[in-house]
């Protein structure tokens, strides 16, 4: 199950958004919009001006829609992707993550991959500040 959060490098409700889905210990990867053009794009293509844009995989609606009849899923109080901070979202998406007895990252994970996006993004800041400065 991939959830992949579309991120700015300096970004409050970014950060606040990591913070909720660590907490629930939900795996997901960032792309930062400040670096990556296609990222940039994808989340214009899906009409969000505001970071952070969360997007799940193909693979994880199927995993979380897949079983509900259409009408069900109209009812289902979470969309496949969704922009700025939404604490509602990622308790949905927990709670689905639970009934479909998804495994969560143990504290651990959640601590080394929050060690290495911190790293990355000090990594991306310089490098862009270097762009700047020359």
């Amino acid at each position: 199950m991939t959830l992949t959060v579309k991120s700015r490098l300096t970004c409050v409700q970014c950060d606040a958004t990591y913070r909720e889905l660590d907490k629930h210990g939900i795996e997901y990867e960032v792309e930062f919009l400040d670096v990556d053009a296609a990222a940039l794009e994808g989340a214009k293509a899906l009409g969000y001006l505001q970071a952070p844009v969360a997007v799940l995989s193909n693979e994880a609606i199927d995993l979380i829609f897949g079983t509900l009849t259409e009408d069900e899923a109209k009812q289902v109080a979470l969309n496949p992707h969704w922009s700025g901070f939404r604490p509602d979202m990622i308790e949905e998406l927990a709670r689905r993550l639970d009934e479909k007895g998804v495994p969560r990252l143990t504290e651990e994970e959640v601590r080394e991959r929050a060690a290495a996006r911190k790293a990355r993004k000090d990594q991306l800041k310089a490098e862009l500040q270097g762009q700047v400065a020359a």
